[in-house]
Parts: structure tokens; C-alpha cells; sequence
């Protein structure tokens, strides 16, 4: 199992930062394998992801925790990769926030396994790049209201 923790400030109140997080459905506009997120019942939802040698990768995640302003936890439910993690959202200043995001891995095994880490590199890396991306895409969404 591989455990990245990683944080990132963003420009915003808490609320709104929270908030725009808390729309799943919109993480394919900052998370670049992430195709599609759709609810298939309150707190549930399905992920597709783009993944090695043009393969679609899976899964159900149920969201476990959902503290407003303060905190999001999920987990898998099914499907090839299993995960779980949490967020957690702190108001540092009056206009930033600091962004943690806390992700538990458990990669397949077998050929599957050694492709999505070869396909992915270094899930640390992932992780901040993903925060950085939401980082920007949530700034610019804020800057226009």
C-alpha cells in the first residue's frame, strides 16, 4: 500500500475553495486521467480514468465524511485500484487556504499493477500536480465572480 500526503495553498475562503472541490463531477477539469465523475446515488460515485495502453480503468468510491468547509473522505468500493483518502481544508489567512490531501493506494498485482506504475511514475508527484491543478482551475473560477 503507498500513502501520499501533500499540501498546497490557494487563493480563497474557505467555503468557496471547499465547495468547488466538493463537486466531483469537475474533477476531469483538473485531473488530466480523470475522464468522467457521475453521483449514482447521494455520496456515491463512478470514476473513469484514462489509464495505461489506452485502457479505461473503473470504480465506485463512496464519500465517508463530508464536514463542510473543514474536511471530504472517500473510498473505493470497487474496481481495479483500490483507494481511499481524505482532504482537509484550513483557512490560513482571510483570502488562503491550505489544501491536504491524504491518499491510500493499494495497486493490483500482476501485470495490471506494474503498468499503472509505470503509467502514473511517481504518485507523489501525481498528487501535488493534482493539487496544483485544482489550485488553478479554482482560482481562475473564483477570480471571474
Amino acid at each position: 500500500m503507498a500513502n501520499v500526503t501533500r499540501s498546497i495553498m490557494a487563493n480563497g475562503s474557505v467555503s468557496d475553495i471547499y465547495t468547488l472541490w466538493a463537486q466531483f463531477e469537475n474533477f476531469p477539469n483538473f485531473m488530466k486521467h480523470i475522464r468522467s465523475v457521475n453521483y449514482i446515488r447521494p455520496n456515491a460515485t463512478h470514476w473513469v480514468m484514462q489509464g495505461p495502453l489506452g485502457k479505461t480503468i473503473e470504480w465506485d468510491a463512496v464519500t465517508t465524511v463530508q464536514e463542510p468547509n473543514r474536511r471530504i473522505a472517500w473510498q473505493s468500493t470497487g474496481g481495479n485500484v483500490k483507494h481511499g483518502g481524505n482532504v482537509i481544508f484550513e483557512q490560513v489567512t482571510p483570502d488562503q487556504v491550505r489544501i491536504t490531501a491524504t491518499i491510500d493506494f493499494e495497486l493490483p498485482g500482476g501485470e495490471l499493477g506494474e503498468k499503472l506504475v509505470q503509467y502514473f511514475g511517481d504518485l507523489d508527484g501525481r498528487v501535488q500536480e493534482d493539487l496544483e491543478n485544482f489550485r488553478n482551475y479554482a482560482e481562475a473560477i473564483l477570480a471571474r465572480t
